[in-house]
Parts: structure tokens; C-alpha cells; sequence
């Protein structure tokens, strides 16, 4: 024995579709959750980047800070070994005195330098008052 054929009403227009098994979608929210934890991720990496960037620039600043301090008393300690006023007596005791005649020496092939060359200025006029010092001692 066979069954009747079931009698199905189709409307004009549809049509079966075959069902799918219900699967959990757990794809968008992987995504989003993934994205999220990347993005924290990402924003502790800069922090800490931005955090170790400004210690080691306040370690360059302090060290800096240190060269210029040093800097500066090595330019004071060079002005007072250079002073003249420390020199002259440690000259007058080695012996070395002005001395009252000049000569001039000419080398060929060496240009001669003009006596206002900037860099004898200061030596000059230290020679010159110390003429003057010498002149004042000797006399009675």
C-alpha cells in the first residue's frame, strides 16, 4: 500500500527554502572583542613608549644641565690661570723680563702680519702696563 501524495498549497511566488542548523554567531562579537583587546594593547605599548621617551629625555636634560655647569667653571678656572695679574709674578720669578730692544726677523716666503692683528691687541696692552709696573719699581 502506498500513502496519497500530500497536497501542499503553493502560492505563486515562493518557493522552500531548506533550513540551516542554528549555529551560535559568535564571529562579530570574536571580532569586536579582539579589536578591543588590540587596541588596549596598542594604547599601553604608546604609553609606556611615551613614558620611557620622557625619562630618557629628563636623563639628557639633567646630564646637560651637569656639562653646562661644568662648562663654566672650567671657562672661570681658564680666566684665572690666564689672568695676567697671576702670571706676571710667576714670570718675574723664572727670570723673564720685557725686553727694551726689538728686532724684527724676515723670513722669505712668510707674509708679515700687520701689528693690529686682534689676536696681539690684549697682549700688547698687558706689555704695555707692565712696562709702565717696571718703570714705577725701578725708579726711587
Amino acid at each position: 500500500m502506498t500513502a496519497p501524495a500530500l497536497r501542499t498549497r503553493t502560492r505563486p511566488g515562493l518557493r522552500v527554502v531548506a533550513g540551516r542548523a542554528s549555529k551560535p554567531r559568535l564571529s562579530g562579537w570574536l571580532f569586536f572583542s579582539l579589536v578591543a583587546v588590540l587596541a588596549f594593547l596598542g594604547m599601553v605599548f604608546v604609553r609606556t613608549s611615551l613614558d620611557r621617551s620622557t625619562i630618557d629625555l629628563a636623563s639628557l636634560e639633567r646630564n646637560l644641565a651637569e656639562a653646562r655647569s661644568l662648562n663654566q667653571r672650567l671657562r672661570l678656572e681658564i680666566a684665572r690661570l690666564e689672568s695676567p695679574a697671576r702670571i706676571a709674578p710667576l714670570a718675574r720669578d723664572l727670570g723673564m723680563v720685557y725686553p727694551q730692544t726689538s728686532q724684527r726677523l724676515i723670513v722669505e716666503g712668510v707674509h708679515q702680519q700687520t701689528l693690529s692683528d686682534p689676536r696681539w691687541s690684549d697682549l700688547n696692552r698687558f706689555a704695555a702696563g707692565q712696562l709702565a709696573v717696571t718703570d714705577q719699581e725701578n725708579q726711587p
